[in-house]
């Protein structure tokens, strides 16, 4: 109804308020307004302090969104926010993995997403469907706990030139929704950091559906 779209184009309003106070000209991505128009909307940010922020490369999005069926598939490439596009964390940090500053993201009227020289044809809500990486053998990617970093159980060596990933794995009292297990077409439930790591490398490595 149009008192529904005018509640959340006032939600949407006042998540880009909240987000626009920190952002800067990096954290968006590239799009015509044709798209901009019919992009998912985040009606609810929660943004990092400024403090956060000021030091960060950019911002982006973690809304990993389920199928009916409570399983994770696809990523939402971006969201709309006021008049701006905030790319997910997988895309954003994939950027990032390839030099790629977050204007070079760009999304045309077709839902082509352009990520420097790789292109992906989006489907409907701006989604695409890339390849999770299993938690134990050969394809999976590298875990580490922080007490063994800390402990220089971690040769510091090993880390150097690669993509870190941080964020808290299995179910505690603190942990919250950033831990909560997400199910996967693997079969097993993840942890968020889990699915925005293999959404990131799975891009970067062309590994998608």
């Amino acid at each position: 109804s149009s008192q529904e779209d005018a509640d959340l184009n006032q939600l949407a309003i006042q998540a880009a308020d909240k987000l626009n106070a920190i952002a800067n000209d990096k954290t968006y991505v590239s799009a015509d307004a044709d798209l901009l128009a019919e992009a998912p909307v985040a009606t609810e940010v929660y943004a990092p302090t400024s403090a956060i922020a000021a030091n960060a490369r950019s911002l982006a999005h973690v809304a990993l969104a389920t199928d009916s069926d409570r399983v994770l598939r696809t990523d939402t490439a971006a969201l709309r926010v006021g008049d701006h596009l905030l790319p997910s964390m997988g895309l954003a940090i994939a950027a990032a993995m390839q030099g790629v500053e977050n204007p070079g993201i760009k999304l045309d009227s077709k839902g082509l997403l352009s990520l420097g020289e790789k292109r992906v044809q989006l489907s409907d809500q701006l989604r695409w469907q890339p390849a999770l990486y299993p938690l134990t053998g050969k394809q999976a990617i590298k875990q580490v706990s922080y007490w063994q970093v800390l402990a220089g159980e971690i040769d510091p060596a090993s880390l150097q030139g690669k993509t870190i990933v941080v964020g808290i794995v299995g179910s505690t009292a603190t942990a919250g929704m950033m831990a909560t297990g997400i199910e996967t077409p693997l079969g097993v439930a993840m942890a968020p950091v889990h699915i925005i790591a293999s959404i990131a490398s799975s891009l970067r490595m062309n590994h998608l559906y």
